[in-house]
């Protein structure tokens, strides 16, 4: 069984800044993240449209038009804690 991986990923629309909320993913696999996904896309493009997430190519397609990028982060607070620093070091409350 796969460990549950915690991102955060910033949506770059084409043309445009990316968007200032930022989507918080908790998944397994690729399925789990393009879902997710497709949800946080669902509130942007509201309408009756096919959302596509094409995990490999980082592209969110709506209507099979590419029409997004987004790319995954990790936050500071979990990436300072996975490289074993102690939190005091990081400026976080344990």
């Amino acid at each position: 069984m796969k460990a549950r991986k915690k991102r955060f990923a910033v949506v770059h629309p084409v043309g445009r800044k990316p968007f200032r909320d930022r989507p918080e993913l908790t998944y397994r696999d690729s399925k789990e993240l393009a879902d997710q996904l497709a949800v946080y896309c669902r509130a942007k493009w509201p309408l009756p449209q096919r959302i596509q997430v094409d995990v490999h190519a980082a592209q969110i397609l709506i209507n099979g038009a590419h029409r997004a990028s987004y790319s995954l982060h990790e936050s500071r607070e979990a990436a300072g804690r996975a490289a074993g620093f102690p939190a005091e070091e990081l400026g976080i409350e344990a």
